[in-house]
């Protein structure tokens, strides 16, 4: 599960709170970015599947199967677990709650519709002239 406890507190990139390292939840969210593992994380959203239940699902490969799950792991949204010599795969307990609280806070501040303001520029770099 991607949660604070699970990474290494001396990691400086982290944000506010009790939130995870931002290096976790990049991972998280890169694990994300591939269409295969999105389609892990639709079919396991369900419950538990056997890895044989998956690769019937997706059609694809043990090997390629394999490789996508273990990124997955490894980013804290599956756990798996043995069951004589078949593995069952799960989503980990919270760990989309802590995606979806993360975007959340990325969201900006929404705006009377009313408002005429010109937008807030205070970020925005100046652009340098090169030769």
């Amino acid at each position: 599960m991607i949660d604070s406890t699970d990474f290494d507190s001396t990691d400086s990139a982290t944000v506010e709170g009790n939130a995870p390292p931002l290096t976790a939840l990049v991972a998280a969210f890169k694990a994300l970015g591939d269409p295969t593992r999105a389609a892990i994380i639709g079919h396991l959203t369900a419950g538990t599947h056997c890895v044989c239940e998956l690769q019937t699902a997706l059609d694809l490969p043990a090997n390629l199967l394999s490789h996508h799950l273990r990124v997955l792991r490894e980013a804290g949204l599956v756990h798996d677990q043995r069951r004589g010599r078949w593995i069952d795969y799960s989503l980990e307990p919270g760990a989309l709650r802590v995606l979806q609280a993360a975007l959340a806070d990325c969201e900006p501040p929404t705006t009377d519709a009313t408002t005429t303001d010109a937008p807030d520029t205070s970020c925005a770099r100046p652009v340098e002239a090169t030769l």
